[in-house]
């Protein structure tokens, strides 16, 4: 998360749904496929508790992609095109890099 909890980090979806946040720092944009959004509806929102994790550690990975906290990670087999990191125990989040910087979940 944010270095001091005073630091203000203004989050938005522009209108190509990718995040845009700002805090003075220089952030990983983040966009969320139609595949994310449907999984999201799914089995994240509407559970108040993962869905605050989810956003924490969103904006932790916009901040700070390869913290440890978030145990971020390359997969394997099957999925090696993509990556991973931790919203809590039992969830996990997949995205792929794309060639310009830029995160896809």
């Amino acid at each position: 998360m944010r270095g001091s909890l005073a630091e203000p980090l203004l989050c938005g979806i522009d209108r190509d749904n990718s995040i845009d946040c700002q805090s003075g720092r220089i952030i990983m944009e983040v966009s969320f496929s139609s595949s994310f959004k449907r999984v999201f509806k799914k089995r994240i929102k509407g559970n108040a508790d993962l869905e605050l994790r989810f956003w924490q550690k969103l904006e932790q990975f916009t901040i700070a992609p390869f913290d440890s906290s978030l145990k971020t990670h390359k997969l394997s087999g099957k999925l090696r095109d993509l990556w991973s990191f931790s919203i809590d125990d039992d969830g996990r989040v997949l995205f792929s890099f794309t060639e310009d910087g830029k995160a896809v979940f």
